[in-house]
């Protein structure tokens, strides 16, 4: 959050009321305290949206829920979450995980095709296709993980 409000915070509070609600300096403050910290004794926004998150995780919720404040967050501000797995792999989990790739693609070239050709997108095939295109988001994300991890062992 520091780097967010990025020590503007008398126009960071400007802005946010400009935008019709009020974000006090001592709020903003507090919200700019290291993750974890707590030297006004209460947890900041981050804190708290972590701990509803491994709050949700722990009693059980399935991947859907628990993310879904990551999400929502991320298609406010036009970026996407993706959930990374295990680093800890081989080569040859590698190679697994980009045929998993190369399917996934595929599914999504299938299913936006049909659209295509028809020349327009219904309401099911665009779910169709954000579905599909999400998992294929998925894989890659994962893939490169897995990339990345096996360079970082290999030095």
């Amino acid at each position: 959050m520091k780097k967010a409000v990025g020590g503007k915070t008398a126009l960071m509070s400007g802005a946010c009321k400009e935008d019709g609600w009020t974000l006090e300096p001592g709020t903003l403050y507090q919200y700019q305290e290291p993750y974890g910290g707590t030297f006004s004794g209460a947890p900041n926004c981050i804190d708290r949206t972590n701990r509803i998150i491994k709050a949700s995780k722990k009693i059980g919720n399935a991947y859907e829920a628990w993310s879904s404040p990551l999400h929502f967050l991320c298609h406010e501000h036009g970026h996407i979450a993706v959930r990374i797995p295990d680093k800890n792999t081989g080569l040859k989990e590698i190679q697994q995980s980009l045929v998993k790739c190369i399917k996934e693609f595929s599914d999504l070239m299938q299913a936006s095709s049909k659209s295509m050709e028809s020349g327009d997108i219904d309401k099911k095939e665009s779910e169709k296709i954000i579905s599909e295109g999400r998992e294929a988001q998925q894989q890659i994300a994962a893939f490169l993980a897995q990339v990345e991890s096996l360079s970082r062992k290999r030095g």
